[in-house]
């Protein structure tokens, strides 16, 4: 399997090479970093508006098929500061190598105001998923309709969850995914929050404006209604299958500042769903970026966020009924000191309390608080060839033995 998910990512670069247009927003971001392609004023490092691009009102209709997308592979290498847990079993270092991700985005204009995404996904363990399938009409920059299966615009990360759209190796504790091998103890260690990417099927009307005459703020906004994904804690799929026991809804809203060099936004998210039948959950977040360009090709970013969710739990024998409260955030720095070497560093915790648990000293809360820090460098030595070192060092509550990691991520985007 691993070698037809290379001969497809092979064949993907060869027919970028005879004519494709480049037309994603995560290619255009990680290549305004580099001396090729400076970075034009008033242009942040995503689609101000995070919704795909249509048609202007004059000039011929682009037909183009417009593709890009990602393959990366990651050596990893795990060691503990214990290899006797609390409990009396062993937990020994591992190290792992893996073809982890391929996916390709394609998309085009059907009309001056239709226009249509496809992108299909190979995960590490041979997983094949579509994340997105939708049509978007533009009536016009106020008003975009998009049906079908997307990325969800619940808070900032998750729609620069794909791997390359991001700066570190590692997705932020709230927005894990499988692929990474997260660091986990069954019972101890906090639940994922949201698996990523994660997307849906329903649809959803957002647009943008632009504020006062300067046309330097901008006003994003967002509301979709989906069938609903379920989000199971402790578990490591990414559900991909739908869940109709209830429908979800939510929205999003960002305000965006675009100067000259200086660029920066908040924005703020909510969701409520059935997770399970009858059992409810939702979740808010707010999160803030902020951007500043050196010179053409160079910008630091900060980027923060926090979400809260807060979800009914199934009763067992040894847990009574409740609300499961996961909470969590991350705050990232990162930025390009020459026109080829980057660095990055992120802080995130995430927090899980379990309610009214059955242990041997009666009926108690559980809580657990899992904290990350972690480091990298970039390497950009030729055109789409991306290499990132990180370290990361993993806090694991309750006495459970801290973890450390050295991840060497090759990519390449196209």
């Amino acid at each position: 399997m691993m070698m037809k998910t290379l001969s497809l990512g092979w064949l993907l670069v060869m027919l970028v090479t005879i004519g494709f247009a480049r037309g994603d927003a995560a290619a255009a971001a990680e290549k305004a970093r580099s001396k090729k392609k400076p970075v034009v004023a008033k242009t942040p490092d995503v689609d101000k508006d995070d919704a795909d691009d249509f048609e202007k009102d004059k000039g011929p209709v682009d037909r183009k098929i417009h593709i890009s997308g990602v393959m990366s592979t990651s050596l990893r290498m795990t060691w503990m500061d214990a290899h006797t847990l609390p409990d009396g079993t062993r937990k020994e270092d591992d190290r792992t190598f893996e073809l982890e991700h391929v996916h390709v985005k394609l998309g085009g204009d059907l009309t001056r105001h239709l226009s249509w995404a496809v992108q299909p996904c190979v995960a590490h363990n041979n997983e094949f998923s579509v994340i997105e399938a939708n049509f978007t009409y533009a009536f016009f920059r106020a008003l975009q309709v998009t049906v079908g299966r997307f990325l969800l615009p619940f808070g900032q990360f998750n729609q620069r969850s794909l791997p390359g759209s991001f700066a570190t190796v590692s997705r932020p504790l709230l927005f894990s995914s499988h692929e990474e091998r997260t660091i986990s103890y069954k019972g101890i260690t906090p639940s994922n929050l949201f698996f990523t990417p994660r997307d849906d099927i329903g649809i959803e009307l957002g647009g943008s404006v632009w504020l006062g005459e300067s046309e330097k703020f901008q006003l994003s906004y967002s509301g979709y209604f989906t069938n609903g994904l379920r989000s199971v804690s402790g578990t490591s799929s990414r559900f991909w299958d739908d869940n109709n026991n209830g429908k979800q809804l939510g929205a999003r809203a960002t305000l965006g500042y675009f100067g000259d060099r200086l660029s920066a936004s908040i924005g703020v998210s909510g969701l409520l769903n059935e997770w399970e039948k009858s059992l409810r959950q939702y979740a808010v977040g707010a999160d803030a970026w902020i951007g500043y360009e050196i010179k053409p090709g160079r910008r630091i970013n900060l980027r923060g966020e926090y979400i809260f969710m807060r979800r009914e739990i199934v009763p067992t024998a040894d847990l009574l009924k409740g609300d499961e409260d996961i909470a969590g955030l991350y705050v990232t720095l990162d930025g390009m000191i020459l026109s080829w070497l980057g660095a990055f560093a992120q802080f995130d915790s995430l927090d899980n309390k379990m309610p009214r648990v059955a242990t041997g000293g009666g009926i108690e809360d559980f809580t657990g608080t899992m904290n990350r820090y972690l480091f990298g460098l970039l390497f950009v030595p030729v055109g789409p060839l991306n290499i990132r070192l990180e370290y990361s060092w993993w806090q694991i509550p309750l006495g459970y033995p801290d973890a450390h990691r050295v991840t060497v991520q090759a990519m390449v985007v196209f």
